[in-house]
């Protein structure tokens, strides 16, 4: 899988903030069906 949206972020920083796996890999690859829509709102 190839991700997209995460790729956009500096790698060095992700990097060197990153305690364990990805999450933002793990995110994208998560949200990759779920319909978003602009004006939606996202809790986390």
């Amino acid at each position: 899988m190839k991700y997209i949206k995460s790729a956009k972020y500096d790698k060095a920083l992700v990097n060197e903030n990153m305690m364990g796996p990805n999450s933002m890999k793990i995110l994208e690859e998560l949200m990759q069906d779920v319909p978003l829509k602009s004006g939606m709102r996202v809790l986390d």
